[in-house]
Formats: structure tokens, sequence, C-alpha cells
């Protein structure tokens, strides 16, 4: 069982000729609101940098006049420091773009990570777990982490149905009985 790994995904996106791994791939699924999410994120971020910046100065010059006031200032400060951290946590398992290499029968899900920069996730259909109950915000596990691939935007179904498990052959038998339940009879 190979582990996984993380990497940027700059070569993906940022240079005109490919990398030489990236011949066979497949594009699967590209997020519709990946501009989106990434100007959202970037101007929370710019916005808690400025807080940041002007905090002391404002809760210095409002402290002066009042002490209630400055709290106040400094719990608007906390609030503006702390969106980033929120919008990261609700879409961290937003996944921008699933490739698919059919010779390695490996996916890569890349996501944007707390400073908007890519991770690459590697995994095979394998260690994918579809749940019963999607959870916020996801609707497959892979290796634990939960991410988000919307099946309406969807480029390529045969391989987003391998991934999904939904090529394999469905057990339809019913479970054997239960030694506890025979033995009460």
């Amino acid at each position: 069982m190979q582990h996984a790994y993380f990497k940027t995904c700059a070569s993906v996106h940022f240079t005109s000729s490919p990398s030489p791994g990236d011949e066979g791939r497949v594009l699967v699924y590209a997020a519709p609101l990946r501009r989106r999410v990434r100007f959202t994120k970037l101007l929370s971020l710019t916005s808690s940098c400025a807080a940041l910046a002007m905090a002391p100065v404002a809760v210095g010059e409002v402290a002066r006049v009042s002490l209630p006031l400055a709290a106040a200032v400094s719990l608007v400060t906390a609030a503006f420091l702390s969106t980033p951290l929120l919008l990261h946590w609700i879409t961290r398992r937003y996944v921008l773009e699933l490739h698919f290499t059919p010779e390695t029968k490996r996916f890569d899900a890349s996501t944007f990570d707390l400073l908007t920069r890519e991770v690459c996730t590697s995994f095979v259909a394998e260690e994918v777990r579809v749940p019963d109950i999607p959870g916020f915000l996801s609707n497959v596990v892979v290796r634990g982490r939960p991410l988000f691939v919307d099946a309406r935007m969807v480029r390529n179904p045969d391989a987003y149905a391998h991934m999904m498990g939904y090529d394999q052959p469905l057990d339809l038998r019913a479970d054997p009985p239960k030694e506890s339940q025979t033995n009460a009879k």
C-alpha cells in the first residue's frame, strides 16, 4: 500500500508545457467556483492583515477614550482575524480539479490550503470511501480526509465511476444470521 503524498500543483497550472508525468492524465472534474473561492479567501486574508496592522493603533487610541470601547474594537479585530480560518475550514474539502492517470489508476485531487496555494492529494480508488450519509460539504472520504466533488460537473463519468466504486459488482446477498439469534430459537 502506498502512502499519501502532498505536493503543490504549481507545475499543473502555471507552465505552458506539461510536466514529464502529465502526458496520460485525464481531467475528470473542474470546480465551477474555483475563482470565486480563491477571490473570497484572498479578500479575507487581505482584510485580516489590514485589521492586524491597524489593531494596535486603533485599540491604543480608543483605550484613551473608553476601556469598554477598546474591548469592543478588540472583539471586532478578533472577528476579522478569525474569518480566514473559518473560510479555510469550510473550503478545504472543495476539490478544484480531479485528474486520473489510466496507466497507474491514480487520481490527483487539488484543493486550496489556508494561503490559497494548491495542494495535491494522490490516491487510488481503493482508498476512497463513500459514506452512507454525506458530511458537511463532502461526498467522499480519501484516507480519512473528506472531499467534495460535484457529480453534476464531472467531465469524465467513467473515471468518476471508477473512483466512487460504481464499476464494482454489487453484493446483494443477505447477511448470514448471527449466532446469538440462532441460539435463542
